[in-house]
């Protein structure tokens, strides 16, 4: 994003005052300090000497992690100061510092809506006759403080550019009423975290704004308690050390959820490893973690919203689309509303903003005694969204981290691509629908076991659930295969963009009946379970479990739009005409594949795919061959035709899973021989005519309508193509649906073939 349109401000670990650096010249890691970590039954001495030795300087030392904040004198390399360390066997890690970014852009002030709370986005009208919080839930702000009291400016906290025309911190008014419990400013290490920026009091106010008060705006769980942590400065930047202890003082002390409205670089860990320890301890200490996926519009998160054990949160814009300034990428969790000042597309005359009070902002100056309604736009006004969401089911007496995270992920409204995807997560925060979440029906499992005749000892074990596991869709808790009496528990992964699939290769220890037993929970945590008895025998027409992969066959589609990885479909027909493919994102074990679908391609969307075979020495009609799908516990035959001549069943299918080839009852309709258009409705137009064209190859294909002097009037299609028959339409309009005057008109294909037809419009 433009720095221009981003107030950056990032985080420290100095007491008292500090100078700004310019904001556009600002580093991702700070140059002259780095954080050392021990190892839990090393004395301090040790580190002291080494500093000492390579002429640094300790300058902190955390009362929660216990890691060590070394100053870099000049003149000298951090590099060689993290290689001296690193070399220690008593150093745990030792790492670079990084620098974090708050992430908003505020607007004027004076605005009255809140669209992100009606019933077109979040519906927290609904939301609140289910739940509005309760005191005892604990939520942590670990940012740059909060006006949630009237204290007097300490001398070492002030600055030209903190405003107050008595020297006070006030209370913001909005905030009046809502319940605070102690916390702490690591910033000027006093147990007094005010806000001096704003950024702190507009997120907190998101959370908890006072609410059904006859004043200003509502918050998400407006009967919940604010914890402020403050490890932000003035200016809103410092140190990734500060985050670290911001996170453990705050699961220390109480805190139910934690929200961190701060990122670092894109896709960059270095410096994070402190903070990701702190957010290890937290989860350990059962505290839900929420942080922004960043604003830098690019597909990789930011940490600390890239570790695992936080939700990471990107932001839709009015239209419930990713905001044009959001990161998305692996990892992701969840959606929520963070604004879009550029547009107004609610028609309020002001831009779609998350509107929250904080005090006067004037440029860089604050004026902490002054409060006005600001919209902002953000992933950090999207991450707080999600933790009152949070602390809201903690107050409906969930106590699982991990189950408010599971119950947050399925009821997301889904957004983009069906299912999880990386730009949107599981989808759009639903609170009401969260809040009234119940689940008492158990998961039941389909177990499909392939066998491979050509290698002996190996079997294809695929488990299809009725619903979605715990843990964001993880595979279940426990597989035990029984082979002659041995027992052995399997792992199961999950098949790739394929909801409630799993997927394991076995190496049989015996050649004889076998038994899968499947236990695993839903997202209610409800115990469900699946046994599959499976007896190994001799390749015949009605055993539909016998297959092999091989290079003979091979195919893939891209999934969706922002897929990373292509997914190979892999499989050899045997004498009786059945093939197994399996899902397999090593492209190169497989052999250049078969490639088909379109960038495009979303899995919302019927999908076509292409099936290479091989009948040499086989005693098989070739144009009863089919393709068919495994549909939970059955073989679903799929629309199919078949390309005799190079040896190809294109088939059509709904949805990602296993596929394999079988001989038909019927004959499969076959591929024409030239691809062609023609005209089969009227000419002379009347009214509308019809035309038909047919493909036998996928390739790219546009038909557009000309007039004589060759200007495109009316397009048609320009795409990719699969094979088969397709029939388009005109009535004699052009693309803008204007009635086109009466003469000829040139009805011309590019591409995989060429052809022109001419027709006469008459009315």
């Amino acid at each position: 994003m433009n720095s221009s349109l981003l107030l950056i401000l990032v985080l420290t670990l100095l007491n008292g005052p500090i100078d700004v650096p310019d904001h556009d010249n600002l580093s991702n890691l700070v140059p002259d300090r780095i954080v050392v970590r021990l190892r839990d039954d090393i004395l301090e001495y040790e580190i002291k000497d080494i500093t000492a030795h390579l002429g640094g300087k300790i300058i902190y030392k955390s009362p929660y992690l216990d890691f060590y904040t070394i100053e870099v004198p000049k003149g000298h390399s951090i590099e060689d100061f993290l290689y001296e360390y690193r070399k220690k066997k008593f150093v745990l890690y030792a790492d670079r510092i990084a620098i974090g970014r708050i992430c908003w852009t505020p607007d004027d002030p004076y605005f009255s809506y809140q669209w992100h709370l009606d019933s077109l986005h979040l519906d927290m009208e609904s939301a609140w006759d289910i739940e509005r919080g309760d005191t005892s839930v604990v939520i942590a702000v670990v940012d740059c403080g909060v006006a949630y009291e009237d204290y007097p400016i300490p001398s070492y906290e002030e600055h030209p550019t903190v405003k107050s025309s008595g020297g006070w911190y006030r209370l913001a008014s909005d905030l009046n009423g809502v319940g605070f419990v102690q916390g702490y400013d690591f910033v000027n290490d006093d147990s007094h975290p005010n806000d001096n920026n704003g950024h702190g009091t507009h997120v907190a106010g998101i959370i908890a704004q006072a609410t059904n008060n006859n004043l200003g705006m509502a918050g998400m769980i407006p009967d919940c308690s604010i914890m402020p942590v403050k490890v932000l400065n003035y200016a809103g930047w410092g140190y990734s050390t500060n985050i670290a202890d911001g996170i453990v003082y705050a699961a220390n002390n109480g805190a139910d959820v934690i929200n961190l409205s701060l990122t670092g670089a894109p896709g960059n860990s270095s410096g994070w490893s402190v903070v990701h320890d702190a957010v290890k301890l937290a989860r350990d200490s059962c505290v839900v973690v929420v942080a922004s996926a960043g604003n830098e519009s690019v597909g990789q998160l930011s940490y600390p919203a890239g570790f695992e054990e936080v939700i990471a949160v990107a932001a839709t814009e009015w239209q419930d689309s990713l905001a044009y300034y959001s990161q998305f990428g692996q990892g992701l969790d969840l959606s929520a509303p963070g604004g879009d000042l550029l547009h107004d597309r609610n028609d309020d005359n002001y831009g779609d903003g998350i509107l929250q009070q904080t005090f006067r902002l004037d440029g860089d100056t604050c004026w902490v005694d002054e409060f006005y309604n600001y919209f902002f736009q953000g992933t950090s006004m999207s991450a707080p969204i999600v933790s009152g969401l949070a602390g809201l089911l903690k107050a409906r007496g969930i106590e699982d981290p991990a189950y408010i995270e599971d119950i947050m992920y399925f009821t997301a409204r889904d957004l983009g691509a069906v299912g999880y995807d990386i730009v949107y997560g599981w989808g759009i925060v639903d609170p009401s629908y969260a809040l009234s979440f119940r689940d008492t029906i158990p998961p039941q499992f389909g177990i499909l076991v392939l066998q491979n005749p050509y290698l002996e000892k190996w079997v294809d074990i695929w488990v299809f659930s009725s619903e979605c596991l715990k843990g964001g869709d993880s595979p279940p808790d426990s597989v035990v295969v029984s082979i002659g009496g041995t027992m052995e528990e399997i792992s199961l992964r999950n098949v790739p963009t394929v909801d409630r699939t799993y997927h394991s290769e076995y190496n049989l220890p015996l050649i004889e009946e076998m038994e899968i037993a499947v236990i695993g929970f839903d997202v209610g945590r409800n115990q469900g379970q699946g046994v599959r008895n499976y007896s190994f025998g001799k390749l015949s027409l009605d055993e539909f479990d016998l297959s092999t992969p091989d290079k003979f066959c091979k195919c893939s589609f891209l999934p969706n739009s922002v897929a990373e990885e292509r997914y190979i479909l892999s499989g050899k027909l045997d004498e009786y005409g059945m093939k197994w493919m399996g899902i397999n994102n090593d492209r190169i074990s497989i052999g250049e594949p078969y490639i088909i679908g379109t960038d495009d391609l979303l899995l919302s969307k019927e999908f076509s795919l292409a099936i290479r075979y091989e009948l040499k020495g086989k005693d098989i009609l070739e144009k009863k061959i089919a393709a068919y799908h495994w549909d939970e516990d059955l073989w679903r035959k799929l629309e199919s035709l078949i390309d005799i001549e190079n040896n190809i069943i294109y088939a059509k299918s709904d949805r990602l899973g296993v596929f394999r080839l079988f001989i038909s009852d019927e004959e499969t309709e076959s591929c024409p021989y030239d691809n062609m258009m023609r005209l089969v409705g009227p000419n002379p137009i009347f009214s509308k005519t019809e035309f038909l064209f047919t493909i036998r190859e996928p390739g790219r294909l546009s038909i557009s309508v000309y007039d004589l002097l060759g200007r495109e009037v009316k397009e048609f299609i320009n795409n990719k193509v699969f094979p088969g028959e397709y029939r388009i339409s005109w009535d004699g309009r052009d693309t803008n649906g204007r009635r086109l005057p009466n003469g000829s008109y040139i009805i011309h294909s590019e591409g995989l073939f060429a052809q022109s037809i001419k027709v006469v419009l008459l009315r």
